[in-house]
């Protein structure tokens, strides 16, 4: 007999869930890998390439303001000296960035190149996630709610 459930915990704004609630009945392993996959693209966002620092709002003590996380903001630094194509904010990447497919989002996770054909500009890092990565990414940002309009 197979047990249900992995035995890890997700976090959200919250609280935590165990993974078990969300575990499908023996013999869905669809369920699981879109868990597994959820779980593997937060941790790539959140930890191994720390998308909120730049992309979720802070408030007056630079604490990031709950409910809004990856919802874009204004950047809190400059360079020293002018840079060209510097950003002055990062666009919101919750529910996907505005306007672009799955496709079109793990496609520039994979090679850096936007849908419209250019690059990111700075400060954005250049990542090249691999497609297992970039999938995990994309899924887990799709996952999210997206920025309300007039938020």
């Amino acid at each position: 007999m197979r047990k249900a459930g992995y035995g890890m915990l997700f976090f959200s704004v919250t609280g935590f869930v165990a993974a078990s609630a969300f575990a499908a009945a023996p013999g869905h392993e669809g369920a699981r890998n879109k868990i597994r996959l959820l779980a593997h693209g937060k941790y790539l966002v959140t930890r191994a390439a720390p998308c909120s620092d730049c992309h979720s709002p802070r408030d007056e003590r630079g604490q990031f303001i709950a409910g809004r996380e990856l919802q874009g903001a204004p950047l809190g630094f400059k360079p020293l000296h002018p840079l060209p194509g510097w950003r002055t904010a990062a666009p919101s990447i919750a529910g996907l960035p505005r306007g672009w497919s799955f496709d079109q989002t793990v496609h520039f996770l994979e090679t850096g190149i936007m849908p419209g054909g250019s690059h990111a500009g700075p400060p954005m890092p250049p990542f090249r996630f691999n497609h297992h990565d970039a999938l995990a990414i994309a899924a887990y940002l799709q996952s999210l709610p997206s920025r309300k309009e007039g938020r």
